[in-house]
């Protein structure tokens, strides 16, 4: 399935919370990394996000002003909330998600407006922008602590009353033909046959699984 990011500067979630609502529930991106947000971590509406299937949440918020905040449907993992110009705002906030058997690395951004004067002399605003994205700029995409899990030895699609889906074999064993596997969302299945991956651009082996026949019946 494809995977999904949306970025949204809100300037106050929560009084724009109802038109959040309607995207997630319209658009269902994965992940939602929202700017301006005006609230500080306390009072963050987790609860509205929780009910639409949004369970994980991270904020990096103050009272009135600035904040960011990355809510998704998958588990993710804070990285780091980095203060950019020795000013203590909340402008940041990095998280690192697992999508197609990645570890993705997402930064979320308040860029400071500048101001209406785009001269760095006589408008200290638009300094601070210039700044702020010099630095932002010098961030490497990756991240020390971020790495690729191994990829999967096989992929393996089970058998389903609806046809067949695609699972996760928990431990990494490539099963042989006849072999019982325990799936814990499916039960106990049995590979039927195996052969090359029908995914385009994957050299692993495929297994197929069918719900094993207790003997006798």
């Amino acid at each position: 399935m494809p995977f999904s990011i949306a970025t949204w500067n809100i300037n106050s979630v929560r009084l724009r919370m109802p038109i959040v609502e309607r995207l997630l529930v319209e658009q269902a991106p994965d992940v939602l990394c929202l700017q301006e947000t005006k609230v500080p971590d306390e009072l963050f509406p987790e609860k509205a996000f929780r009910k639409l299937g949004y369970e994980h949440i991270a904020f990096h918020g103050q009272k009135g002003y600035h904040g960011v905040a990355t809510v998704a449907r998958r588990p993710i993992e804070v990285v780091e909330k980095r203060r950019f110009c020795e000013i203590e705002d909340s402008r940041h906030l990095s998280v690192t998600v697992q999508a197609g058997g990645k570890i993705i690395l997402v930064h979320n951004f308040y860029v400071p407006a500048g101001g209406d004067e785009p001269d760095p002399v006589i408008n200290r605003k638009f300094k601070h922008k210039l700044d702020f994205v010099a630095e932002m700029n010098a961030i490497r995409a990756e991240h020390d602590e971020v790495s690729e899990p191994a990829p999967a030895p096989c992929i393996a699609f089970a058998s389903t009353p609806r046809g067949y889906r695609l699972v996760e074999l928990e431990d990494g064993h490539v099963p042989d033909v006849g072999e019982q596997v325990q799936l814990a969302e499916v039960g106990e299945l049995v590979v039927l046959r195996r052969g090359p991956s029908p995914l385009p651009m994957d050299e692993r082996i495929c297994v197929y699984l069918e719900p094993l026949v207790p003997a006798g019946a």
